[in-house]
């Protein structure tokens, strides 16, 4: 009898979710976006709720979640280069790029009604065996990957995010970063000075070249500067390196939001007026699974009005509490960025709303090239993951505003009945 209540309040459920999606399926073209008196509002004026996820694991390396045994990035590149030289390394990154996200992967994406994709990368994307910046036919640095992931969100009426996760001399410890255990962009020496003077210039070239480009929502400029560490140690410096690299894209483009992350808590930076920035957005990540820590993140938000700043959840995960987290931010017309997509992890976790596991993961010290090369192919592909039915379908009810109750019913049963 149980089963059976269940799989009628399944079918109705998610009936409704059909009308909703039906009654709410509208196509726009993409309008640029801006930071106006607390809110993102488009061309039009209308205010716009950034809702979607990372493509976690694509272009920035991290063991944890990786299909490589390396610590870090700078560990898998350095290793493969060493073992096989520049080119040959170059091919198998450029293997697995291609293959962990493809055009398919946008479809899902926006298929689910995510209207905006936070792309992680690091400078070593963009540069050369030498450390020299990688530069295409028209002597610029080859932003191609770039291009081709904010073409297929455009595409399909998403905006992108350019976060930059690892800047030369690396932000933070943290191995996301690039580098395990180094932080040198803060230092008060001629070295230090060279790495901000390096992630300046990676900045005004990138809002150089996406300056005009209205698919791109934000320009994301440090990913958790002081991860990691003693943050009262760097708070302030924190603070300069990111109004020294506002300044610097401002020279170039004043039109496109940049984002400013404050992490843990919005009092980690003070408030946009005392710097003179404008046109921002402040951006927390939460890893907190209680009901407790998500209740004081909104909290922390609305004491903080003051800062007359839109507010976008760039990294979240709550475990069970999930849809209670995505349902409290959306009531609160709080922005967000799931982490992630994708990742490769032993276990069925709310990490990932698709699964690689752990079977393909490449020895970089001792296997072959070709090794390497099968295992970073077609195998890794979103069609080989598993499905995380749970995830999937709450971020999807979430993203197209479905009535709470419905997609808090749904699932429940989804979550129990996918065990």
């Amino acid at each position: 009898m149980k089963k059976i209540i269940c799989l009628f309040l399944v079918f109705a459920v998610s009936l409704s979710s059909l009308i909703c999606a039906y009654a709410a399926d509208t196509t726009q073209e993409l309008s640029a976006l801006k930071a106006v008196d607390g809110i993102i509002v488009n061309e039009e004026g209308e205010q716009v709720i950034l809702r979607g996820t990372n493509l976690s694991g694509w272009l920035v390396f991290e063991e944890w979640m990786g299909l490589a045994n390396a610590k870090d990035g700078t560990e898998l590149t350095d290793t493969l280069i060493e073992r096989f030289g520049y080119e040959k390394a170059m091919e198998l990154l450029n293997t697995y790029y291609d293959n962990y996200i493809t055009e398919n992967d946008f479809d899902i994406m926006a298929a689910m009604g995510f209207n905006c994709i936070r792309i992680p990368f690091w400078y070593r994307n963009f540069t050369d065996e030498n450390g020299e910046w990688r530069l295409n036919e028209n002597g610029e640095i080859d932003f191609s990957r770039l291009d081709w992931a904010v073409e297929q969100c455009a595409k399909r009426g998403m905006y992108a995010i350019l976060d930059l996760h690892g800047a030369p001399g690396a932000q933070s410890v943290a191995h996301h970063a690039g580098t395990s255990g180094v932080c040198k962009l803060y230092d008060e020496t001629e070295e230090g000075e060279a790495y901000r003077e390096q992630t300046a210039y990676l900045w005004r070239a990138l809002a150089t070249h996406f300056k005009d480009n209205k698919a791109v929502a934000a320009y994301d400029l440090l990913n958790e500067p002081g991860c990691d560490m003693d943050i009262e140690s760097v708070r302030q410096k924190i603070t300069e390196v990111y109004d020294y690299l506002y300044k610097e894209v401002r020279k170039i483009d004043t039109e496109h939001i940049i984002t400013l992350e404050c992490i843990w808590t919005m009092d980690a930076l003070p408030a946009p007026e005392e710097m003179g920035w404008e046109n921002v957005m402040y951006q927390l990540h939460t890893y907190d699974y209680t009901i407790g820590a998500i209740n004081g993140v909104a909290r922390s938000i609305r004491k903080h009005s003051h800062y007359n700043v839109p507010v976008l959840i760039g990294e979240l995960n709550a475990g069970k509490h999930y849809g209670y987290m995505l349902h409290k931010y959306d009531k609160k017309d709080i922005s967000w960025t799931t982490w992630g997509y994708k990742g490769a992890l032993s276990d069925t976790t709310t990490w990932f709303m698709y699964n690689l596991g752990r079977n393909g993961v490449a020895d970089v010290y001792n296997d072959s090239y070709e090794t390497i090369l099968e295992k970073w192919g077609n195998a890794i592909q979103t069609e080989n993951a598993v499905k995380n039915k749970y995830l999937t379908t709450l971020t999807s009810d979430e993203a197209n505003n479905k009535p709470y109750i419905f997609t808090w019913l749904k699932n429940i049963l989804i979550y129990y009945f996918s065990k």
